[in-house]
């Protein structure tokens, strides 16, 4: 249970030694090698950064990201603010989940990470405030219901961000 976690714990291109070193952190956690503390903080590290915003928070995270087209083609993304709701390793997964949310009047996406994950997007946004009104409605509505997220997580292109 704690393996596909570390896994994701660390942001690398998917190697053997990458899969070796999150497979040791979860022994070292398994066995009691691992402070329970530490190994908090090295979750917490990696986890997308808490942003407050009016009197909201949310999470929000920036990195290079290209758009994957219904052709197959990719573009830079044109919206700054994305409500990620699901992130796939295979691309036929994260599309029926993104159906989905169409089929529900979202206006849904894909964004593709240079990792080689597919980030659902359940809505764009110009502004960080209108992003976190979505994240709000979206988890009244959806609670729980997110692939590979605990929660909404606002992720930014890095060649659109300055800093926000």
């Amino acid at each position: 249970m704690i393996l596909p976690f570390a896994v994701g714990l660390f942001s690398c291109k998917p190697t053997v030694d990458n899969y070796k070193e999150a497979y040791n952190l979860a022994l070292q956690k398994d066995q009691g090698d691992i402070d329970d503390e530490i190994y908090q903080k090295m979750k917490d590290e990696d986890a997308p950064k808490k942003t407050i915003v009016g009197s909201d928070t949310i999470r929000t995270k920036i990195e290079p990201l290209s758009r994957l087209n219904i052709d197959g083609s990719r573009t830079p993304p044109s919206n700054k603010f994305n409500v990620v709701v699901g992130i796939y390793k295979i691309s036929i997964n994260a599309n029926a989940h993104v159906d989905q949310l169409v089929s529900q009047g979202y206006e849904s996406f894909l964004l593709k990470n240079t990792d080689s994950q597919f980030y659902v997007v359940a809505g764009s946004f110009d502004e960080i405030e209108l992003a976190a009104k979505f994240v709000k409605a979206f988890e009244k509505k959806h609670k729980g219901q997110y692939v590979g997220v605990d929660e909404p997580v606002v992720v930014t292109p890095s060649h659109l961000m300055k800093r926000f």
